[in-house]
């Protein structure tokens, strides 16, 4: 009899550390997408086919973790970014398109639908941050210091390279100022946010793009001000680190505010073949594309479209001779390529995350507000959400934002 109590008691203990050992294999599988975005999607060349498999672990780990609730997992936002990767496909599928764009869209859009509320701790997305600024600077200082080249970061383009920095820069500045506001925060949590500011700062800084640098004071000024108001000294104490951190880089800008200075003079001299230049003939070229197509856009046949233009006399040599492989801007790029419908569902995307965020509150979204900030100032002069690794590292954080704030404001 007792034999048989003692049996039943280790069949009752395998079976709870197994649904132990099962559940924590299950989270790990869930991590994996967000894992291999921020800390290992920028070194590879062939990222948005490795982002497939990737996400396809993750929904196995969502998958196996809950059969039910399906309906509590779907928001309208993630059901927009769907549509709208359904869309993008569709364009591929009667016309042509970025097939890296597209996988990066369909896998990690779908991730990110099914993504249930509070699977992922705020703790553990703060960890993943610290990491992430680690390695960005230390590839991006490997290429810098070591290699001696400026503005590259390996595979992946040196502007969303900066931008993806900035993100997570944001990221740990408003976490840091929220350690500093709220008193039950713990040390190591204000450290950590810190840290991770200030080395996806210095990422950024080593960068040399204009446009980025823009984008994050813009975001700095905007969450510092939403948590301390105009006349406090921590603003003050801040703004104060921010200058001296500046001036100890003053030579990055000092080349690039030469540089400036120089496309500028370019342009009264009517020579408009310098970055400055050809951003402003792109953006006039996309207004003359747009109108040709407005309802579905040009896709990858814009190209051709340029010849035809440059042989009417309508755009300049440099800007044909030069390879446009978008517009230099986010909006643009989607109006030419998608059209109004492409446009209107990438706005509803970018709408419903700012309505988010003024119905939660700023000051209790100040990171996602941070990020949408960051993202939408860099967009007026390059294509963040038209690479892979910076398209699936906004999905995941607006996401994880969106679902677990929505989940808390539910209770």
């Amino acid at each position: 009899m007792v034999s048989r109590i003692n049996f039943q008691e280790n069949i009752e203990m395998s079976c709870k550390d197994f649904f132990k050992a099962k559940e924590k294999l299950l989270q790990i599988l869930i991590l994996i997408p967000f894992l291999y975005v921020f800390l290992l999607s920028y070194f590879m060349s062939n990222n948005s086919k490795i982002i497939v498999p990737v996400s396809i672990l993750g929904l196995l780990g969502l998958i196996l973790q809950r059969k039910d609730e399906w309906l509590e997992r779907i928001n309208y936002y993630n059901l927009i970014i769907f549509i709208y990767a359904v869309y993008i496909f569709l364009s591929y599928l009667f016309r042509d398109g970025s097939q890296g764009v597209i996988r990066t869209y369909v896998s990690i859009g779908l991730f990110a639908l099914l993504l249930k509320p509070l699977d992922i701790r705020i703790r553990t997305i703060s960890v993943i941050m610290f990491f992430s600024s680690i390695v960005l600077l230390a590839n991006l200082s490997y290429y810098y210091f070591v290699r001696d080249e400026v503005r590259m970061a390996g595979v992946m383009n040196i502007i969303p390279y900066a931008t993806l920095c900035s993100a997570i820069a944001i990221i740990g500045f408003a976490n840091f100022l929220e350690s500093l506001k709220d008193k039950t925060n713990t040390k190591s949590k204000g450290v950590i946010s810190f840290v991770t500011f200030l080395l996806g700062s210095l990422a950024v800084l080593l960068s040399m793009t204009r446009g980025v640098w823009l984008a994050q004071a813009v975001a700095m000024i905007a969450v510092t001000i939403v948590y301390f108001g105009r006349h406090s000294w921590k603003l003050l104490t801040l703004c104060f680190v921010s200058i001296v951190m500046i001036y100890s880089f003053s030579d990055f800008f000092d080349r690039r505010i030469e540089q400036t200075v120089a496309e500028v003079e370019r342009l009264k001299s009517d020579d408009f073949s310098g970055s400055i230049g050809l951003r402003l003939q792109m953006w006039q070229a996309a207004g003359l594309l747009f109108k040709e197509k407005p309802l579905v856009g040009q896709g990858e046949g814009y190209r051709d479209r340029l010849s035809y233009l440059y042989k009417n006399d309508q755009i300049n040599e440099s800007l044909y001779r030069f390879r446009v492989h978008h517009f230099h801007n986010q909006f643009l790029d989607i109006l030419v390529r998608q059209g109004l419908i492409g446009f209107i569902l990438y706005l509803a995307m970018i709408l419903y995350s700012i309505s988010f965020v003024l119905r939660i509150g700023i000051e209790k979204m100040a990171g996602l507000f941070g990020v949408i900030i960051v993202y939408i100032v860099s967009g007026l002069t390059d294509v963040p959400m038209s690479h892979s690794q910076t398209i699936a590292a906004y999905i995941l954080i607006t996401t994880f934002y969106i679902k677990n704030y929505q989940k808390i404001e539910l209770q």
